[in-house]
């Protein structure tokens, strides 16, 4: 299978899993023992001002299929809540599909933007570092992203530095995102009043109409 194909087949595994599929109940305690997969947690890849982030590794158990297609999944929660273990189910999933997935962490509110694309983008140059994608078995160039809602916003904000910086990714998948966060966004219709504060949390604000940065951290303006 080329690595077009692969890459598309990253998105369409993920929108069959979220999209077109009942919540599953958590998966069993005796899952990650299987020889299918081999499912590593709480793996350190960053240290910022004090705080330590982790992602936990889904790996197919036939490393001779390797190297893999890896996704990066980054979590939903109003950018104050959850964590990567919300992502583990869709973890597990992916790995018995044949690829490699990676749920991480990234730094809750009250870390305001770009903290979040930050440090999603530490983890994807760590899975990229030359021991890392021995470790794993992993194809750094066949690296996508898939996020939900506000991971969904992080996930397109991360794709856009990763091309602007010349190493891009290889595909990204978003669920229920929000794309414009400036005030325009305001005249489509009448948003939750909780939302806005949730986007004015995220962008370090308090007013939407006065917002320097609410442009720059819209994936839709990027």
């Amino acid at each position: 299978m080329n690595r077009v194909t692969r890459a598309t087949v990253v998105i369409a595994a993920a929108m069959l899993l979220l999209a077109g599929c009942a919540p599953s109940p958590a998966p069993s305690p005796t899952a990650s023992a299987t020889a299918d997969i081999d499912v590593g947690k709480s793996i350190p890849f960053a240290t910022v001002d004090g705080e330590e982030l982790a992602l936990d590794a889904c790996i197919p158990g036939d490393r001779s299929a390797g190297p893999f297609p890896s996704v990066v999944l980054i979590h939903g929660g109003a950018f104050q809540e959850g964590d990567r273990s919300n992502m583990l189910d869709l973890c597990e999933r992916l790995a018995g599909q044949g690829f490699a997935a990676f749920p991480i962490d990234y730094r809750l509110l009250p870390a305001t933007y770009p903290a979040q694309i930050d440090d999603t983008l530490s983890a994807v140059s760590w899975l990229r570092q030359p021991e890392q994608v021995d470790r794993f078995d992993i194809d750094p160039e066949q690296l996508s992203l898939l996020g939900s809602s506000a991971g969904g916003i992080i996930a397109l904000s991360a794709a856009d530095r990763l091309g602007l910086n010349g190493t891009p990714a290889a595909s990204v998948v978003t669920l229920s995102a929000g794309g414009d966060l400036t005030a325009d966004a305001l005249e489509l219709g009448s948003p939750d009043p909780n939302l806005e504060t949730v986007v004015l949390g995220y962008l370090g604000c308090t007013d939407i109409t006065d917002c320097t940065v609410a442009a720059e951290a819209s994936p839709v303006f990027n």
